[in-house]
């Protein structure tokens, strides 16, 4: 699971480093988990409604297994469909949704087997923090 931490940029527990130069040329697997540091996504939202739909969204469960499944790897939607056992309309309506959210990337390729474009899905590494303070600063 991937963890960061905005206040002290570390990931996974790994500082940050300022100098990812450095590290590049000596130490090129720490680089490549270093160089992820920026790309989590920190959700917030403004308001209690705003929240209430997001944890909404979130709490589908078809959702949260469409994200664990491209969590590490990049799909389309008939894989998924067949991985999780959900139809592939159903599949491709919540892709759609979660990347409008942010919380996925598509991309469209060109393949050789029929058919012959398709939309590849990736997570994007994010990260919700729910709290009481967070709430109590929240507008209606």
């Amino acid at each position: 699971m991937i963890r960061c931490d905005h206040r002290t940029g570390a990931y996974n527990s790994i500082p940050a480093v300022d100098n990812l130069s450095i590290l590049s040329g000596t130490h090129p697997k720490l680089y490549k988990v270093q160089k992820h540091i920026c790309t989590c996504k920190m959700i917030t939202t403004s308001n209690i409604p705003e929240l209430s739909k997001l944890l909404i969204f979130l709490g589908n469960e078809q959702r949260l297994r469409i994200l664990r499944s491209i969590a590490d790897e990049e799909k389309y939607a008939r894989e998924i469909s067949e991985e999780l056992s959900i139809s592939r309309t159903l599949v491709n309506i919540y892709l759609k949704q979660l990347e409008r959210m942010g919380l996925v990337t598509g991309t469209s390729r060109v393949t050789d087997d029929p058919p012959l474009m398709r939309r590849y899905y990736r997570a994007v590494p994010f990260e919700l923090v729910v709290s009481l303070d967070t709430i109590k600063k929240m507008e209606e």
